[in-house]
C-alpha cells in the first residue's frame, strides 16, 4: 500500500489543508493472460451462449446480385418481338 498527499479547491476555490491518502495497488497483470485463462473467460461470458456458433446470412449484396444474375438471364431467353415481325407477302396476279 502506498501513500499520497492530496489537496481539493474548495468552493471559494481556496485550497484545503493537505492530508494523507493511501493508496492501494492495482489489481491487474501486466503481463498477457494465456490461453486458458482467455478461453475460461470467454466462455464464462453471458452472451457465449448466443455466439459460440458461427453463422453465415446471406447478405443483401448477394441478395441483389442473385436478383440481377437472374434478371439478366431471363432478359437473354426472352424472346424479341421487334425481330419477329411478320413481314407481309404481296402477290401480284
Amino acid at each position: 500500500m502506498g501513500q499520497a498527499l492530496i489537496s481539493f479547491l474548495d468552493e471559494k476555490g481556496m485550497p484545503t489543508p493537505v492530508e494523507v491518502a493511501y493508496v492501494y495497488p492495482p489489481k491487474s497483470q501486466l503481463a498477457p493472460i494465456t490461453e486458458e485463462e482467455r478461453a475460461a473467460w470467454v466462455k464464462d461470458d453471458d452472451l457465449y451462449a448466443f455466439y459460440k456458433d458461427y453463422v453465415d446470412n446471406e447478405s443483401a449484396f448477394e441478395v441483389l446480385n442473385a436478383q440481377a444474375d437472374l434478371a439478366a438471364v431471363q432478359q437473354k431467353n426472352k424472346p424479341n418481338k421487334r425481330n419477329k415481325r411478320k413481314k407481309a407477302v404481296y402477290l401480284v396476279a
